[in-house]
């Protein structure tokens, strides 16, 4: 099954009236980042997950990411993910165009992380206490257009962007062990969450 029709139940247009699609949103949003870093740890990625990364700014707050994520050839990126499904009538499921990152410009951990994109080394970045020198900025978003990808790269000099929806498919057709166990685990604790709900007293 295509990773967006998992979500969307509507026809187009789009009404964004379906409580199925806003349930399902919901609880993938839970355990997303976890399909990513389990994808960096598999031996097949191009990426190593180093853990959350912490960005300092000029005037002494601190903003804390989501990846940084480490190449074959040794660099380093600040990775932040974004990964809405259903909201706005799935407005943010794929990225097709540079005007959808505007909905998180206004967020200072987001200008941040784009800043980084252009001047890596403008910032103090952290990760397990160490000072981390990075080479730029990855973007993983959940599924993501061939030109919409390359103008939003282009547009904000990111290194690298990353589907969710990619990540997913190589999951599979490794088989990895990790992500199947995480989906079996999490199916088995709705299972039991919603048989309950049938037999409380």
């Amino acid at each position: 099954m295509k990773f967006d029709k998992l979500f969307i139940s509507e026809d187009l247009p789009y009404k964004g009236r379906s409580k199925r699609d806003k349930f399902l949103s919901r609880i993938f949003g839970i355990f997303n980042e976890e399909i990513i870093r389990i994808w960096c740890n598999n031996k097949n990625s191009p990426f190593i997950d180093l853990g959350r990364p912490t960005v300092y700014d000029n005037d002494g707050k601190h903003y804390t990411l989501d990846f940084l994520l480490k190449d074959d050839a040794g660099n380093i990126f600040l990775t932040e993910m974004k990964c809405e499904i259903e909201y706005q009538k799935y407005k943010y499921l794929t990225l097709s165009e540079i005007g959808q990152l505007k909905h998180h410009s206004n967020k200072r951990a987001f200008q941040l992380f784009l800043e980084v994109a252009h001047k890596p080394d403008l910032y103090d970045i952290k990760c397990n206490s160490e000072i981390i020198k990075v080479s730029g900025s990855a973007l993983v978003w959940g599924k993501v257009s061939e030109l919409g990808g390359q103008a939003v790269k282009s547009e904000f000099g990111l290194s690298h962007l990353i589907s969710t929806e990619s990540a997913v498919r190589d999951l599979v057709k490794w088989q990895d062990k990790s992500y199947l166990d995480l989906i079996a685990m999490h199916e088995l604790w709705c299972q039991q969450l919603f048989s309950g709900l049938k037999t409380v007293n």
